[in-house]
């Protein structure tokens, strides 16, 4: 198979280093098919202007039916193509690019969606625990920008304790939904629901820091089976 030219707009933090779980979803299916890429980097309110300005169709709207533009974005150079959200560019790659390993195998694309709305409401609760951890590491424009239109990001709950308790539960519900001796939901090779799962735990990681309380709590759940998810994702980051 030749070397497909694939661009991934991303949003850059200080370092102009990844770390958004919906980039890191799409990054981890590029990784997983060997399809080389390179990265481009869009703050977040250059977003909505790219997509217009390439007359890109956007692929989500907001609860009042506008237009929501949002990374991640592919360009697939090859079919002059452009491709948003990560699900869609899975579902796309897996088709344009047959001959990789498929982050859909055996036609478990329905499946999927279904265990990752299960997994958003076992452990929800950890998006406004994140949220307010990420804007430090921002630029100054995507963080002015990302404390404007997420509001649980203005400052870490009140409720903080009782909301990872929430979540710990969530996970400990997720683990008993698959082989406790395997590492990924269809056994020995990664699908698309570990990797959204991962992206939140690598999210997390990031954003709460390696050696943080947090996260080495995160670490013991459920016999270090996250910690453990995340380690072997680590090669496709």
């Amino acid at each position: 198979m030749s070397s497909p030219s694939i661009i991934l707009y991303d949003i850059p933090d200080k370092s102009n280093s990844f770390w958004s779980p919906n980039t890191v979803k799409a990054r981890y299916v590029l990784n997983f098919k060997g399809l080389p890429f390179k990265t481009e980097w869009l703050e977040y309110p250059s977003i909505a202007d790219f997509y217009k300005k390439n007359n890109i169709a956007h692929t989500e709207t907001t609860p009042d039916g506008a237009p929501h533009y949002t990374l991640p974005l592919i360009f697939d150079g090859p079919n002059n193509k452009y491709v948003s959200g990560s699900d869609q560019i899975a579902a796309y790659l897996d088709t344009t690019y047959p001959d990789t390993p498929k982050a859909f195998p055996g036609n478990i694309e329905g499946l999927s969606r279904a265990y990752i709305t299960a997994t958003v409401s076992a452990i929800g609760a950890i998006y406004t625990l994140v949220l307010p951890k990420t804007t430090p590491y921002l630029n100054p424009v995507s963080a002015e920008y990302f404390v404007a239109t997420k509001p649980p990001s203005r400052a870490d709950p009140e409720n903080a304790k009782e909301l990872w308790a929430s979540v710990k539960a969530g996970f400990t519900k997720l683990a008993g939904w698959t082989s406790p001796k395997d590492t990924f939901v269809l056994g020995e090779k990664p699908s698309f629901p570990d990797f959204f799962v991962g992206s939140i735990l690598f999210w997390t990681k990031k954003s709460f820091g390696k050696d943080s309380e947090e996260w080495k709590d995160i670490e013991s759940w459920d016999g270090g089976r996250w910690a453990k998810l995340l380690k072997a994702l680590e090669k496709y980051e």
